[in-house]
């Protein structure tokens, strides 16, 4: 089966070569396309680049042995908030967890190799490392030339509010394109439960740095401890004396923007601070009394799988997507809108109550469909539910209804997690300085 095969559940969310926009999913389909032009699998083509380039630790996720954990790549952290500790993702399936969504999110690398990827593109000659031509630099040129702007709502760091400007413009390919101090910038950040890494270049100088963390991240892209760390790299890199120091780096963006609980708290696609539970006030909403089993049932995306639904004895509401996630629903003040909350292993990897499974009917009567935010802000993802039944047999009824929808995996991206240090949050970072 093709790789992408599964991308023609997604619903289009525009006409064909009416319009760029950013996708995840997509390069699997240009995974495909390079299959089929070059009559080998693209695994093969991405080793066959970094063996030319010198990267001899970077593996795919494909290629990962559970057994790797421990020995060969760093674990990840999460924070337990009652604890108040870091805590280890103990459970190996994370390590190949990624793998059916290759080539996004499939690349592990090492500090040093890094280092030979930046300098790489920093010399954008199409050399490898024995100082041989293997592709074009008119070729190279063109993935750093600017495609579609960056979204609206994309943070930024610019003047007069903060110190310096730290843009995110406009999306190339495979590349943010940006300014840092008026100098041209070539960005990436990717993330994957709880490896957050970033890296930027800037050209004109021949500089850039990469950090990656195995700990919890800070939710956004300009407060994410990687994205500090490679600010404060790039300042060295400049000879500047950087604005960020041993107390703005942990409180950033204060002092310079007050940090208030929502955006201090709420990941992206989140549902802030909601609209949380009131079950505990012993408020619930008329159609909640009425229709409280209306919700169980088997629910299938033919992309992303099913998602289950149960209602316990003591009358909670618990689902499963997939292997490994299952947890509470909690209701919200909104009929049909549930609050997931995450059981093991995913308890603190990501927090209780901040993403939503939005189910689509009239009032509690005759759920037909769920919204899945977990999996997509802001076009996430509608599971047609198939049975009342959450095991999934079929019960006769009408063809359900779907709402429409529009899909958008905009801030999934890839990431190339650090091997290396086993403690939280562990920092490597990677400075490249052109020599001539």
């Amino acid at each position: 089966m093709c790789r992408c095969a599964k991308i023609r559940h997604l619903p289009e969310a525009h006409k064909f070569r009416s319009k760029f926009e950013f996708g995840t999913y997509d390069y699997l389909l240009a995974a495909h396309v390079t299959e089929a032009l070059r009559g080998r699998s693209w695994e093969d083509d991405v080793k066959s680049l970094f063996n030319k380039i010198g990267m001899r630790d970077t593996i795919l996720g494909t290629d990962i042995k559970r057994l790797f954990w421990g020995d060969y790549i760093a674990r990840s952290y999460s924070y337990n908030t009652t604890s108040a500790q870091h805590v280890p993702n103990n459970d190996n399936r994370f390590l190949t967890m990624t793998n059916g969504r290759c080539p996004a999110a499939c690349v592990w690398s090492s500090g040093r190799d890094m280092a030979k990827w930046m300098e790489f593109h920093l010399r954008a000659d199409g050399k490898d490392n024995a100082g041989s031509k293997f592709v074009k630099p008119e070729v190279l040129k063109q993935l750093y030339e600017p495609v579609i702007a960056a979204p609206r709502d994309t943070p930024t760091i610019e003047k007069p509010r903060f110190p310096i400007d730290d843009t995110f413009d406009t999306f190339a390919m495979g590349f943010q394109v940006g300014t840092y101090r008026g100098y041209q910038k070539l960005a990436q950040r990717g993330f994957t439960m709880n490896y957050h890494c970033t890296m930027a270049l800037l050209p004109e100088v021949k500089g850039g740095a990469w950090v990656c963390t195995n700990g919890p991240e800070r939710t956004t892209e300009i407060t994410d401890p990687s994205a500090i760390i490679v600010r404060y790299a790039l300042e060295v890199i400049l000879k500047q004396t950087p604005f960020l120091d041993e107390t703005t780096s942990c409180s950033f963006p204060m002092p310079w923007v007050p940090l208030g609980p929502a955006a201090a708290n709420d990941p992206p696609g989140s549902t802030p601070s909601p609209q949380k539970a009131i079950v505990t006030a012993g408020v619930l909403p008329a159609c909640w009394r009425l229709k409280k089993d209306n919700y169980v049932g088997f629910y299938l995306h033919g992309a992303f799988g099913s998602i289950s639904v149960r209602q316990y004895p003591n009358g909670e509401l618990h689902y499963t997507f997939g292997e490994m996630l299952k947890g509470a629903l909690v209701i919200s003040v909104v009929p049909d809108i549930f609050l997931m909350t995450f059981e093991e292993p995913f308890k603190d990897v990501y927090p209780d109550e901040r993403y939503t499974l939005v189910f689509q009917s009239k009032c509690c009567v005759n759920i037909q469909a769920v919204k899945v935010n977990f999996l997509g802000y802001p076009g996430a993802p509608v599971f047609k539910k198939l049975s009342s039944d959450p095991n999934g047999l079929p019960v006769p009824t009408a063809t359900p209804k779907i709402w429409p929808t529009r899909m958008s995996s905009r801030g999934q991206q890839t990431v190339a997690p650090s091997g290396g240090s086993f403690v939280p949050a562990a920092v490597a970072i990677v400075f490249y300085l052109a020599t001539k």
